[in-house]
């Protein structure tokens, strides 16, 4: 005041105070762990009408009470009225930012506000027979953010496909983090599902593994019936010299089966060693005693020790006429037995004959056990001399056969 003279009054000059205005930080809703301080502007300490304006022209230390700066909060970029704030040091933006200018009315508060940077996240999908990179997944958001990405649709696609998932490391409460310099990455890890076929259930190549994806993985060769199922025949055939058919043949059969295990990604398939269902041997086979004939040879021999892989067998076991006892008479005889009698069957063995006469079991006049006709004025004689009688207290009975046989046929 000036001009002031002896007879002024009195006079009372009251100054007012205000609030100094604050730099009040604002966040997204939800934000956590953030500064939430409101800031006051700082006093010119030459003028308490105005308040001090930070910044690089500030005499006083960046951060001082005099020379404030606003925190720096990763994941987060402070913005004024005018536009993102600038960091003290570029090179360094934790070191705090530069507020924005000062409001004309130091009263009034200026929001500061927080916007969330960008992040990125992968989602990598992983063969882990292969260790192939089936797919990538890439997301965005902002820092402490959400996002409606789920893995189901992709999996839903691999699992159709054969695959089976190993671990799914993808969060179901995913958010974004606060630093923009590291990618999150997640991992989803899958392996190639496996099906045994069994024998008893073949499969038709070029149908689908899996119903649900009739364009998906087909079955291949190499699993039908014939691949998973296998047999080893022995057929004996019982024939003459011509190869007429004596007796009905002997057809024995041993199975063997085996699994394969198929990879449902890639059709690829192993397959277990062959199992018999039963047994790997076949019992010998005794040859037929055939009546008026001998084998040329008594049994098919025994097999054991066999595999899928032998081979199918064969035996034929052929048959010759046997010998018989062709009578003989002289020239010009008439009324006499002319028809010849077979040598009787060895019933225990079809290669030999059996031997007629007392020692023989079977009846005398019998096929099994013949014996000569008597004819009235003459004696039958045997390559070895005259044939004796059945009954020699009677004569006029058949004679024994046994020292007129000779070789089998």
């Amino acid at each position: 005041m000036t001009g002031i003279v002896a007879k002024d009054a009195d006079a009372t000059i009251t100054v007012v105070y205000n609030q100094m205005g604050q730099w009040v930080p604002s966040f997204p809703a939800g934000t956590t762990d953030v500064p939430s301080d409101p800031m006051t502007y700082p006093n010119d300490p030459t003028d308490p009408t105005e308040p001090l304006a930070p910044g690089p022209e500030n005499e006083n230390d960046p951060g001082d009470p005099a020379n404030p700066t606003l925190p720096y909060v990763p994941g987060f970029t402070p913005q004024g009225p005018d536009g993102p704030l600038q960091p003290v040091d570029p090179a360094n933006p934790s070191s705090g930012y530069w507020p924005p200018t000062l409001p004309s009315d130091p009263t009034t508060d200026t929001t500061i506000t927080y916007t969330a940077d960008e992040q990125v996240a992968t989602i990598t999908y992983i063969d882990a027979v292969t260790n192939e990179t089936l797919g990538v997944d890439r997301i965005k958001g902002g820092s402490d953010e959400s996002h409606a990405y789920t893995t189901a649709d992709r999996l839903a696609a691999y699992l159709v496909s054969g695959y089976e998932l190993v671990s799914d490391g993808y969060p179901t409460n995913f958010t974004f983090d606060r630093d923009t310099t590291v990618t999150q990455a997640y991992t989803v890890t899958l392996t190639h599902g496996s099906q045994t076929i069994n024998p008893n259930d073949p499969k038709t190549p070029g149908t689908p593994i899996n119903p649900d994806n009739p364009d998906g993985p087909k079955y291949p060769d190499g699993l039908q019936a014939t691949d998973l199922n296998e047999s080893v025949t022995r057929t004996i055939t019982y024939v003459d010299q011509a190869g007429k058919t004596m007796a009905t043949a002997v057809k024995e059969t041993i199975h063997f089966t085996r699994t394969a295990t198929l990879d449902t990604v890639t059709g690829a398939y192993t397959y277990s060693a062959w199992e018999p269902t039963t047994v790997t041997s076949m019992d010998a086979v005794d040859s037929p005693v055939i009546a008026g004939y001998v084998a040329d040879r008594q049994t098919v021999a025994a097999l054991s020790d066999l595999t899928a892989t032998s081979a199918d067998m064969s035996e034929k076991v052929v048959y010759s006429p046997i010998g018989q006892y062709v009578p003989a008479f002289p020239s010009g005889v008439t009324d006499v037995p002319s028809t010849p009698i077979d040598y009787p069957n060895n019933p225990d063995d079809p290669t030999t004959t059996d031997t007629p006469g007392e020692d023989n079991p079977a009846t005398s006049g019998t096929p099994d056990n013949p014996t000569m006709p008597y004819v009235p004025g003459f004696t039958p004689q045997g390559p070895d001399g005259p044939l004796q009688p059945v009954d020699p207290r009677q004569p006029k009975c058949r004679l024994l056969a046994t020292s007129a046989k000779r070789d089998a046929n």
